[in-house]
């Protein structure tokens, strides 16, 4: 949803934690979306990335996730932090839009307040 609304409905995102999960992609689909989101600019200002679960993923030659979202994302220079339990997994976390939160990869937590 992030990528479908870049460029007319995503926010400004200068100064937000960036949470991503995905459900039922292909490693491709998600490479293009994350593609578009960096080349874009969209991704810039973000001060963190939190990352759920990316259930039912299909890698593609090896590649996983794991090392797609590392090559885009650590190209921004800021904290991530993976492995949340939220996303469409068994028995989600949920985290309201908007909210206010602190990444804190020291201690492995999103602190929403």
């Amino acid at each position: 949803m992030v990528a479908t609304g870049a460029g007319w409905a995503l926010p400004d995102l200068h100064g937000a934690i960036l949470f991503l999960e995905a459900v039922d992609l292909y490693l491709g689909q998600v490479d293009r979306h994350l593609t578009m989101l960096r080349k874009g600019g969209h991704l810039n200002g973000v001060k963190g990335v939190a990352i759920g679960q990316f259930t039912s993923f299909k890698p593609s030659k090896g590649i996983t996730i794991v090392s797609l979202l590392h090559d885009h994302l650590s190209r921004l220079d800021v904290p991530i932090l993976g492995g949340l339990p939220l996303g469409h997994g068994n028995h989600p976390a949920t985290v309201p839009l908007g909210a206010t939160a602190t990444l804190d990869t020291a201690a492995h937590a999103l602190i929403v307040d």
